[in-house]
């Protein structure tokens, strides 16, 4: 069973149940993550951040709560001949406490960097704006069974375009000629498409194009005016107003180019090749607008007519020159050529 929700998108239905509706809607922001934007590792690198921003307000208090006790010290409290004892204990102190603090700002670092990592994984949960459309499905079935639902909607931002990759062995004489039918793919739709059977065709999807309308032309029929001419050194009259003198002739006034004015239609022509191609095997191409090649076919039965040319007046270079007829079941289309 198939329901047609619009120009775009088709659901099938393939077991024994009704589709009895289909609506689509526009999914939220971020409803892949359902607005929570947290995970466990997150919580335990918040966790863990503060607990080594708690250690380093203690480490810097320690180490505060020695310099106020060295600048109190006075000779009444101390006797000078501890006194290099003491300056020595502070130092090593003090030092303890400052590599300590050091420590744990480098630990800061690594925990806040990582936090951004996780975060910056957590917002790429959030769907973008060409996979935010959700589709609802209304169905009945008599008894509980399984089935099959699929769901075919076109894409924008996809394309390809056909190479070639010829390579002549002079060696072989019976089938010379080698010729790589290849593609290229870009697609930015948003969507990987990650182990996909593909199909190529040359034909234009016409989903959601309205049938064109026919604007009439008018044309308006002008009766040219008729004039006299009469003999020499007679003053032109019309032809009802003629008397007299010679038989009058008859003169048509030439149509001025303009009189008739029509809407042009440009024509253009877009090959007249209408090729299907299915890519063997399964492919993956991500969105991200770059080029991937696949290869459609390779031919090595074809038809060539190779030979050398050379112009030794302007150089002793060799040049190969290769007449191939496709004679595969493959259209040919036009693309660029990579001969070896």
């Amino acid at each position: 069973m198939s329901f047609k929700l619009n120009a775009w998108c088709r659901v099938q239905g393939r077991g024994p149940v009704i589709i009895k509706g289909v609506s689509a809607f526009k999914a939220g922001r971020s409803a892949a993550t359902e607005g929570k934007f947290s995970s466990d590792l997150l919580d335990t690198l918040t966790d863990k951040r503060q607990r080594i921003v708690n250690a380093k307000e203690r480490a810097e208090k320690a180490r505060l709560v020695i310099g106020r006790y060295m600048d109190g010290i006075t000779i009444e409290h101390l006797d000078i001949s501890k006194l290099g004892e003491a300056t020595d204990v502070y130092d090593e102190t003090d030092g303890k406490w400052e590599e300590k603090i050091w420590s744990l700002e480098d630990q800061l670092r690594d925990v806040d960097r990582n936090i951004r990592e996780e975060k910056d994984k957590l917002s790429q949960g959030e769907i973008p704006v060409k996979l935010r459309t959700r589709v609802v499905l209304d169905l009945h079935a008599a008894v509980e069974t399984e089935l099959d639902i699929v769901l075919i909607y076109a894409v924008s931002n996809a394309q390809w375009e056909a190479e070639y990759d010829l390579r002549v062995d002079m060696q072989n004489q019976k089938q010379p000629v080698k010729l790589t039918y290849k593609a290229r793919i870009s697609q930015d739709t948003a969507e990987d498409w990650t182990n996909v059977p593909i199909t190529l065709e040359t034909a234009r999807p016409a989903s959601g194009i309205d049938m064109p309308s026919l604007y009439p032309w008018n044309i308006h029929y002008h009766e040219p005016l008729a004039v006299s001419a009469s003999g020499k050194g007679r003053t032109r009259q019309t032809a009802r107003m003629a008397t007299g003198g010679k038989a009058a002739r008859r003169m048509l006034i030439p149509r001025d180019e303009n009189d008739l004015s029509f809407q042009a239609s440009d024509v253009t022509s877009t090959g007249h090749v209408n090729a299907t191609f299915r890519v063997p095997g399964l492919s993956t191409i991500p969105a991200d607008g770059e080029e991937h090649g696949v290869v459609i076919a390779e031919l090595d039965d074809l038809d060539a007519i190779v030979g050398w040319v050379c112009i030794p007046k302007f150089g002793t270079s060799v040049h190969l020159e290769a007449r191939v007829t496709n004679t595969s079941a493959y259209t040919l289309i036009e693309g660029p050529t990579s001969a070896k």
